[in-house]
């Protein structure tokens, strides 16, 4: 009997790490995929809709965006300014969280 629980209990625990890792990579690929992207809309709300409510403007909003934002892990120019692109988002540096393949 306890070589049976010791053999189910083993299959267990390998299913098990084999579902963390595949949760883990699939949270990955999401981070990879919209880490640094501007929030242009949340919760099917546009952001000018939410700020408007608030009483921001869109340049505040991004303004205090950028305040918050670690300059340690996304590309700055010599300044120390983000760089982003046409659509306002930003590059990391790297990827130190995905596992190279």
């Amino acid at each position: 009997m306890p070589k049976i629980w010791l053999t189910n209990r083993k299959r267990n625990t390998v299913s098990s790490m084999r579902l963390v890792k595949k949760f883990r990579e699939h949270g990955m690929r999401l981070i990879k995929k919209h880490d640094g992207k501007f929030p242009w809309e949340y919760l099917g709300c546009k952001v000018e809709e939410i700020i408007e409510d608030i009483g921001m403007t869109l340049d505040e909003f991004i303004r205090v965006c950028d305040r918050f934002t670690n300059k340690k892990i996304f590309v700055c120019d010599s300044r120390g300014n983000l760089v982003k692109d046409a659509q306002g988002n930003l590059t990391k540096i790297n990827d130190d969280n995905i596992d190279a393949a």
